[in-house]
């Protein structure tokens, strides 16, 4: 498991440049390419290098919200897990990839592992990410029905304005981001008893979708 590559890497931290999930380097280094960009903010050229990778997979073990103020870095960092260590990807904030994954968290099996693929779509007005995510060469659907999710607001200027859903999504995936580790943990214990009890067994058996109401006792969670 961990970054899809021909070469595995022993990094643990990746993000999406480019709509490739990639390993960035402020240095050449073997495997990197140069990536040349504009800072949204100043507008100054930036370069630096990237080594992309064709997905990352693990079991899914953490979410968690990043605030950073004095840096201006506002996101979310999910966590894949496997026998090898942690793999993070690093997701901003207000992006229609970010808003796709919180719409598919609570669709994905925990007792399975979890791939995640990003590429540029450029069917579009503007290239922009999309990303899925595929358990069982099956993709993972969001969790969502359309009824479920507040719908956008016009604005004045004829533009949507989509905060009420962003707020929902925002307070669901903290929510799932709390419940989350205690119950990984429990299907890693799971699957490593039955792993030990018999040496054809490769992965746990269970399947656990969060429930619609996230207990506030870890105890009530039914392992």
């Amino acid at each position: 498991m961990g970054a899809i590559t021909q070469r595995q890497s022993s990094a643990q931290f990746y993000r999406i440049i480019d709509g490739s999930i990639c390993l960035k380097s402020d240095n050449e280094r073997d495997g990197y390419e140069l990536f040349t960009t504009q800072n949204p903010q100043t507008k100054a050229t930036v370069s630096y290098y990237i080594k992309r990778f064709d997905g990352l997979v693990g079991y899914l073990t953490a979410f968690e919200r990043v605030d950073k103020p004095d840096k201006q870095v506002h996101g979310w960092q999910l966590t894949l897990s496997d026998e090898d260590g942690n793999y993070c990807l690093s997701l901003k904030d207000k992006n229609s990839a970010t808003s796709r994954v919180l719409k598919m968290l609570k669709s994905v099996d925990l007792a399975k592992p979890l791939t995640i693929r990003a590429w540029l779509d450029t069917k579009g007005d503007r290239p922009k990410t999309a990303i899925k995510f595929e358990q069982d060469e099956q993709n993972v659907p969001q969790a969502y029905e359309k009824d479920e999710l507040p719908p956008p607001k016009e604005r004045p200027n004829g533009q949507l304005d989509w905060s009420a859903q962003e707020d929902k999504l925002y307070a669901d995936a903290i929510a799932f981001g709390e419940w989350l580790p205690t119950v990984a943990h429990k299907v890693a214990q799971k699957a490593r008893v039955e792993y030990d009890n018999d040496p054809l067994f490769t992965g746990p058996d269970v399947s656990q979708a969060p429930p619609e109401n996230l207990p506030d006792n870890p105890d009530d969670i039914p392992f």
